[in-house]
């Protein structure tokens, strides 16, 4: 946990402004089906989760896609600014989106093999459904 408050503190920052409103209870509503499909360039498959909604890339390889989730503000450590860390040497590679929402609670955005660019502008469109 050290390590990770480390990561997010030194991250390069994010803007990620709320815009608009999003309902906690239908997470798979904070991105669409569509809008996965067209940032992660494969057609996904969205099922609920217990804090948020997982994105599968349908294809060969499961275990594939993003996790878009909201998590208590206690549940881990996020600088004022939103970041993104790319882990690389985990398996799979993944990167994660870490942002702070109005209301102290944490989104949190993690895919396999994908970008920084790619992660961001998923939780962009996540972040802006929230107030």
């Amino acid at each position: 946990m050290k390590l990770l408050a480390a990561l997010l503190l030194a991250g390069s920052a994010v803007t990620l402004a709320p815009t608009a409103t999003a309902d906690a209870s239908t997470p798979c509503d904070w991105v669409s089906v569509r809008e996965a499909t067209d940032i992660l360039g494969q057609p996904v498959a969205a099922t609920p989760r217990q804090a948020g909604c997982w994105y599968a890339i349908s294809g060969e390889q499961p275990g594939l896609g993003i996790s878009s989730e909201v998590l208590a503000p206690e549940a881990m450590p996020a600088a004022a600014e939103p970041v993104c860390i790319t882990e690389p040497m985990t398996t799979p590679p993944s990167t994660t989106v870490i942002a702070r929402l109005n209301d102290n609670r944490i989104y949190r955005a993690t895919a396999t093999y994908q970008s920084c660019d790619t992660v961001t502008r998923f939780a962009r469109i996540a972040i802006d459904r929230f107030s």
